[in-house]
């Protein structure tokens, strides 16, 4: 017989999870001037787009066909509620206790305090910007008692020195698809 050698890397993901295509889902919507702390929004129609460029954080209510867009950061509150709504910016950090479904995207950061409960069909995802600054390794860090059902993608930069990097503890539970082209620790000893 004859041996051969497998690739090491993962294939990469479809072109359509870059940055640039998320971008083109925020220049594609209808723009909102200010964000309510409680609405709906239809899916019926164009999607609505909260975008700015400082950080900002979500308390309310909001439900539907929303993108929440920021180009320095978003903290979710633990009172906040999100129902099918996207969050884009470089850095996303979930408070404890946070409960809801939606679709996390950030360029370089996701961050989630004990016992977030994200339900089906969440997502988090690592979508590195083609000019993404080689010295800073994108990641996604669960902490304790989160439940993710869903997925987590993270892609491999083009700078093979920064892989991204996926942190799971122990007591953290995920139902769906894990895709990490980088690094990924497993917490299975200990408290």
């Amino acid at each position: 017989g004859s041996y051969s050698y497998s690739n090491p890397y993962l294939p990469p993901l479809t072109k359509d999870l870059q940055w640039s295509k998320a971008m083109s889902w925020v220049q594609a919507g209808d723009k909102l001037t200010g964000l309510p702390s409680d609405s709906m929004f239809t899916f019926s129609g164009n999607t609505s787009v909260y975008q700015v460029a400082q950080a900002f954080r979500i308390d309310g209510n909001l439900r539907g066909n929303l993108i929440l867009h920021s180009f320095d950061s978003i903290v979710i509150g633990a009172n906040a509620h999100l129902e099918n709504v996207i969050v884009l910016a470089p850095k996303i950090h979930i408070e404890t206790g946070f409960r809801g479904y939606a679709q996390f995207i950030a360029e370089h950061q996701i961050t989630c305090e004990k016992n977030v409960q994200l339900t089906c069909p969440s997502v988090l995802v690592i979508m590195e910007n083609k000019h993404h600054a080689w010295d800073i390794r994108s990641s996604i860090n669960l902490s304790e008692n989160t439940t993710v059902l869903g997925g987590i993608l993270l892609q491999r930069s083009e700078n093979p020195s920064a892989s991204p990097y996926l942190h799971i503890p122990r007591s953290a539970k995920i139902a769906g698809l894990i895709y990490n082209s980088g690094d990924t620790e497993v917490i299975v000893t200990g408290k």
